[in-house]
């Protein structure tokens, strides 16, 4: 089993890292990883500020308000997309047949892949998108600006199904679906929501800056749900820190040798029973980490902290902005 971990920089490059997974014919669960470099690639004029990827297609967005495409299979630049007037925030695909690409005019945009044609152009923002996310049924998609306007779309009609004006601290910076959409998260630097979709349910409203047992928390930068189960998040400490949604006043921290803040955090699922969580950091170290073992090592709020080892670190030397995982 082979997956690709991709990375957007500063230094305006796209860096792919091929990892192969191995078991030991002895013990299937003992499981190691392998990885090369399998492309650096400059892509924009100016920082890479999103990246997408299935397996067929990767592409990135700059604050040159440009979207590169990259053919995974051949591993060849195949063109951009200018439907943009302003700084790219988010790309998103459903599968390999869409892509919507979100930025700083406030427009989100429908793309298919087979010629990259623009199919429809989604127009209620009027302030800049700061992120969007395809709900995992391909069906709708959320989105959110810096006024903290949320909206969310129906992409078969090609409609504004919802919106609404969120409270909270700061600027929204991430939306991030949990594996079957049971469960949605609206991130910032100093606020955290969990929201039921369903129900529109409240399930955690958590403040950076109060006092979590004898951890005070911290300004956060990245999320990711595992499966519907728990959501793990990180910013400038280093630490991992883990809310489970059957217990949400409950929370977790793990070390994970990360020195600088962490920039990007993937749950990748690529088969049943074997689960990796990535983490990237801002000085261009990428860390992989049996979830198992991850889980193992978390510590409640209060008790001291354990360090757990990756399976798997690179450095590639670049300053991380962005991360995305596909199995090949």
């Amino acid at each position: 089993m082979k997956f690709l971990i991709s990375i957007g920089s500063y230094e305006r490059t796209i860096y792919g890292i091929d990892i192969e997974v191995k078991t030991s014919e002895y013990d299937p669960k003992s499981i190691s990883l392998e990885g090369k470099v399998g492309f650096a690639v400059p892509a924009h004029n100016g920082y890479i500020k999103c990246i997408a990827s299935c397996p067929k297609y990767l592409v990135s967005g700059g604050v040159d308000e440009v979207i590169r495409i990259f053919d995974l299979k051949k591993r060849k630049d195949i063109g951009s997309i200018n439907q943009h007037d302003g700084s790219i925030k988010a790309l998103d695909f459903y599968e390999s047949t869409h892509m919507i690409s979100a930025a700083d005019d406030g427009l989100l945009v429908v793309h298919r892949t087979r010629d990259w044609e623009c199919l429809e152009v989604l127009k209620k923002h009027k302030n800049p998108i700061q992120d969007m996310q395809i709900h995992p049924s391909g069906k709708l998609a959320v989105a959110i600006d810096d006024a903290k306007n949320l909206t969310l779309w129906n992409l078969i009609t090609g409609k504004l199904a919802y919106s609404s004006k969120i409270p909270a601290l700061g600027k929204i910076d991430r939306i991030i679906w949990s594996g079957t959409g049971r469960y949605y998260a609206l991130l910032g630097e100093t606020h955290l929501l969990v929201y039921e979709a369903r129900t529109s349910q409240k399930i955690v409203d958590l403040k950076a800056g109060t006092l979590v047992g004898k951890v005070r928390t911290e300004k956060w930068l990245t999320a990711a749900f595992v499966h519907d189960e728990a959501l793990v998040f990180a910013g400038e400490s280093g630490k991992l820190h883990m809310i489970k949604m059957n217990s949400p006043t409950e929370r977790f921290l793990v070390e994970t040798g990360h020195k600088p803040r962490i920039r990007a955090v993937k749950f990748f699922s690529p088969s049943e029973g074997t689960d990796f969580l990535i983490t990237a950091s801002s000085d261009g170290v990428i860390q992989v980490f049996n979830w198992d073992n991850l889980n193992a090592s978390m510590k409640l709020s209060g008790e001291t902290v354990e360090q757990v080892e990756p399976i798997f670190t690179h450095n590639s030397e670049l300053r991380i902005t962005c991360l995305t995982v596909t199995l090949q």
